[in-house]
């Protein structure tokens, strides 16, 4: 970025960044029975997230979609990364905006334009990111390593998501839609007559960034990480 930064002229320009979903951690979280405020929504994100990755947040900095009567996403990033994007932005003189995963740039963008029973997802190099989508809302998410053999396989994609819908005990959706470089392999298979479907989204148009930073919990200092799980998932 450095590099980069400096073979253009961007002195006190405004920038969004949006990281790859391989540089941050999404984990969904359930709000505890009793909850009365945030607090507890934030004590249960911590803690699940210490229960799937095996160490405390100490080292990340979360946001989420806080919700007192459903799952929620959250979101953290290595307070290292961030760091060195803030670094990088007040030596050239940036205002960042917003650091954004690209799922839930992706997601805040396509979500209310998804056909009813599919599921949505972001394919980058070699890590899908789903989205079990359930009545409009985000109802889980996985990530799912996609070797490279899986590209030219036209029912890895439907065998996968048939895999993750039988863990969750949700019901088979009719399709995913899909962002990213979707294999033609995939594409070609959701063609033949009464397939399953993949469809690929046009490239969905990232939103400009707000100009007046929104606090999310209360606990984090904008403009970190205010859109890291923006509203509305």
């Amino acid at each position: 970025m450095d590099r980069l930064l400096t073979a253009v002229s961007c002195q006190g320009m405004s920038v969004r960044v949006i990281l790859a979903d391989h540089l941050v951690r999404h984990w969904m979280v359930m709000p505890p029975l009793n909850g009365a405020q945030i607090l507890d929504c934030q004590a249960a994100a911590e803690i699940r997230f210490q229960t799937l990755f095996g160490e405390p947040l100490t080292d990340w900095k979360m946001a989420a979609d806080w919700q007192a009567r459903t799952a929620f996403l959250s979101s953290a990033l290595p307070n290292a990364l961030l760091n060195a994007l803030q670094a990088v932005g007040a030596q050239h003189g940036l205002l960042m905006l917003a650091i954004v995963p690209e799922f839930v740039a992706r997601f805040n963008r396509a979500a209310s334009a998804l056909v009813a029973g599919n599921w949505f997802g972001v394919l980058h190099q070699d890590l899908l990111t789903l989205a079990v989508v359930e009545k409009g809302r985000l109802f889980d998410l996985r990530s799912i390593h996609v070797p490279a053999l899986a590209l030219t396989e036209r029912d890895w994609l439907r065998l996968s998501v048939e895999r993750e819908a039988t863990r969750l005990m949700r019901p088979m959706p009719d399709g995913v839609e899909l962002c990213g470089k979707v294999p033609t392999a995939w594409l070609q298979a959701a063609t033949e007559p009464g397939s399953w479907a993949c469809v690929q989204l046009a490239q969905v148009e990232l939103p400009e960034p707000e100009l007046e930073p929104k606090q999310l919990a209360g606990s984090l200092e904008a403009p970190d990480l205010y859109q890291l799980a923006a509203a509305g998932l």
